[in-house]
């Protein structure tokens, strides 16, 4: 996997192996496996993995998780690709004409977002869960995508919403609206109809489901939202809970990364470990090491 680095870089270095940078791929010999956390000498470090999941479930992903049920704007929902203002923003990537706003809106509730805290929060500092070129190397993301696509599931049995779509597919123009009865080209049901949102709302169809769509099944859909909300409330023992809103600009750093929130602790920086009580929660980046360029400009995209 990817290509021979400098001196100290390589697992072929132990036990003097240097974590590589955010900014590329590591790389990954023959004989050599995946690896969570490694140290110097090439070796998970699975303490520090588990302990910072077990601090990352309670600060970021349960609150966000809570809260990410109780949102009907399937923009905010599903990705931080957005303006402040809760408008989807144009994707360089589309037929969209120059010049393009480049700047997203990290909504930390989104499925996105739950998503890449898991990435980086299991991958660690050079592990390969943090890259997203190599991260399906690692058996765990084949769980860890199981685990998004039931988030999502259970949401789509919660909500239906409706929306424009301002970047357009290669079977759609820009601003069209979609909704449950858009044609989800190009996944064809037979030789003359497409799947459509409404046809595959119910997982059953696809031939799985998850416990709570069978526990709740033909029921009010409020009934499965209050059902997981009291699962996922965050510690009930908190009277008042606080938001953070953090604007980012798209590319302004290369590779993936978070950005932490720290309570009452002025000298807070990138060393303080996220297992730190004052550590309120954090927003994650999963990116690409290496940017895109399109007409002579740098592009860092995501997940």
């Amino acid at each position: 996997l990817s290509f021979p680095l400098g001196k100290g870089y390589n697992p072929t270095d132990k036990p003097n192996y240097k974590i590589p940078s955010e900014n590329y791929n590591p790389f990954t010999p023959a004989g050599y496996p995946t690896v969570r956390y490694p140290n110097a000498n090439y070796e998970d470090q699975f303490d520090m993995m588990n302990q910072n999941i077990s601090v990352l479930v309670s600060k970021a992903l349960r609150p966000g998780v809570y809260q990410m049920f109780q949102i009907k704007n399937y923009l905010q929902f599903s990705n931080h690709a957005l303006r402040s203002d809760g408008t989807e923003m144009e994707s360089v990537f589309s037929a969209h004409p120059p010049p393009l706003e480049v700047v997203g809106f990290g909504h930390f509730a989104s499925i996105e977002m739950s998503h890449n805290v898991f990435h980086l929060a299991i991958g660690g500092p050079g592990g390969h869960m943090s890259y997203p070129d190599i991260a399906g190397f690692d058996p765990l993301f084949f769980f860890h995508h199981n685990a998004v696509d039931r988030l999502l599931a259970l949401w789509q049995a919660i909500w239906v919403t409706e929306n424009i779509n301002i970047n357009g597919t290669y079977t759609e123009e820009l601003y069209t609206v979609v909704n449950e009865y858009t044609d989800l080209t190009p996944f064809r049901k037979s030789k003359t109809e497409f799947w459509k949102s409404s046809t595959v709302r119910d997982i059953e169809k696809l031939g799985y489901t998850y416990p709570e769509l069978v526990k709740f099944k033909g029921q009010d859909p409020r009934k499965l939202q209050a059902y997981l909300l009291k699962l996922y409330k965050p510690d009930p023992y908190y009277g008042r809970r606080f938001f953070a809103k953090l604007t980012i600009d798209a590319g302004k750093l290369v590779g993936s990364y978070d950005i932490r929130v720290f309570v009452d602790l002025k000298g807070a920086s990138c060393e303080t470990p996220k297992t730190s009580p004052h550590f309120a929660g954090l927003i994650a980046m999963w990116l690409r090491p290496n940017p895109y360029q399109i007409n002579g400009t740098s592009y860092v995209v995501g997940s």
